[in-house]
């Protein structure tokens, strides 16, 4: 009778054990948290893969640029090589220019016949555009270059719970990478600077906005952004693509200060 009772326990244990199984095998499992580099990964994917984004090595971009009291229109010239220049143009006549040229970054207003040398906040952030993964680099491009990057989480904003991702450059200077986790594209960054480092070196807690992303010889590219002070909710700048060029000739003489 013992005999008869500790089988018969022994099955009603295993038929127990079975079920919670089963139980636990019809449970769907939660996906696994995305890692920096599964961000990294989607992104890069997102864009165009790496052959596409680094196929680029020179660009030229025309721009309209609007903020409260003006709109003109600007020629953003830049190189892998880590060169640049903008000429900003109001009714086709240059009012502004600046430029880096690998070593000196440079200014020169309308009237001025040569240039002179930017502050370092101007320079630094004539630098930072060159870094940063919006334009000709790409987010898989940070870590080789010697830039910092780690994922601070997710953080809901206008309905969308972004992937925020802090990328720290080589020179210290931080910003915060807001992933759309649809598709994969940088549609915020959030940084601490100035909008115009040299005519006001004011610094806000900006958030530039992403927005009509284009594919552009296979890479995808925003082509409005907006520049928003978090503090006031003001825009404080719209930037509208007018037209791309990929790859066009550019020489040194291109960036040298005139």
């Amino acid at each position: 009778m013992e005999t008869l009772q500790r089988s018969a326990a022994a099955s009603l244990l295993a038929i127990l054990v079975g079920t919670a199984a089963s139980n636990c095998r019809a449970v769907p499992r939660e996906p696994a948290a995305e890692t920096i580099d599964d961000v990294v990964a989607k992104n890069t994917a997102a864009r165009g893969g790496v052959t596409a984004i680094e196929s680029a090595q020179t660009v030229a971009i025309r721009l309209r640029i609007t903020e409260p009291k003006f709109t003109v229109e600007g020629l953003y010239k830049a190189t892998r090589a880590g060169r640049m220049r903008i000429d900003v143009f109001a009714n086709d006549t240059r009012v502004y220019s600046e430029g880096y040229d690998g070593k000196r970054a440079w200014q020169l207003p309308q009237d001025a016949e040569h240039a002179t040398d930017a502050s370092p906040s101007g320079a630094a952030a004539l630098r930072h555009g060159l870094e940063l993964p919006t334009n000709l680099r790409g987010l898989h491009e940070m870590r080789a270059r010697g830039h910092q990057l780690r994922l601070r989480g997710r953080e809901l904003v206008d309905g969308t719970n972004y992937h925020v991702v802090e990328l720290r450059l080589d020179d210290g200077f931080s910003t915060y990478l807001y992933v759309n986790p649809s598709t994969y594209l940088i549609d915020r960054m959030r940084d601490i600077r100035a909008l115009h480092p040299d005519a006001d070196p004011m610094t806000r807690w900006i958030e530039q906005r992403y927005e009509d992303f284009r594919t552009v010889n296979g890479t995808m590219l925003a082509f409005k952004s907006s520049q928003v002070d978090l503090r006031t909710g003001q825009v404080m700048q719209t930037t509208t693509v007018l037209e791309v060029t990929t790859n066009p000739p550019l020489t040194e003489a291109t960036f040298a200060p005139p």
